[in-house]
């Protein structure tokens, strides 16, 4: 405005909520029951049980951003995923709408609160029902970090063309 009102101009500082990015991108993959267009394939069941195998797993901190070398950014996305369906799964699919409604509202500038309000749990709390709900469901498959080769070989098949141990018994 070069002559006239407004003759000062003022501004004040709002803050909007920030989602951590699991949640953005474990929302954006997921699918209500109704619609089936992308779901957890074997690709992200391996990729989550090989990051529990080998103490991988992004932890709570981790998960909140991008940043990271290799397939870290990858697994933001693999593991908010499956964070989010494991959400929806306890507290039901309108859950994820009711996070949405808070964040809307004027008075909500923390994800982390409308979240504890939703749930009763903190979000620290929640990632740990949720890695022990993986961590369970992965033991059996999981258990013997003992494996030697020998454990990939079947015993029956065409495809093995009778595989036998060297003499010294390591390959």
């Amino acid at each position: 405005v070069l002559y006239g009102y407004p003759n000062g101009l003022m501004s004040y500082p709002l803050p909007g909520v920030v989602v951590p990015m699991w949640w953005a991108e474990g929302v954006a993959q997921y699918q209500s029951n109704a619609k089936r267009y992308d779901w957890w394939d074997s690709i992200r069941d391996m990729i989550t049980r090989d990051r529990l195998y080998h103490d991988s797993f992004l932890s709570f901190t981790e998960l909140n951003h991008f940043g990271k070398a290799g397939t870290g950014n990858e697994s933001v996305y693999n593991q908010g995923f499956n964070f989010v369906h494991f959400l929806a799964d306890n507290w039901g699919q309108a859950f994820l709408n009711r996070i949405t409604q808070r964040l809307n509202s004027p008075t909500s500038y923390s994800f982390y609160a409308a979240v504890s309000a939703e749930t009763g749990f903190s979000e620290r709390q929640l990632y740990k029902f949720w890695t022990d709900s993986l961590r369970q469901a992965a033991l059996p498959l999981t258990g013997a970090r003992d494996l030697t080769p020998l454990h990939f070989i079947q015993r029956k098949g065409a495809s093995n063309y009778e595989p036998r141990l060297s003499g010294d018994g390591k390959t």
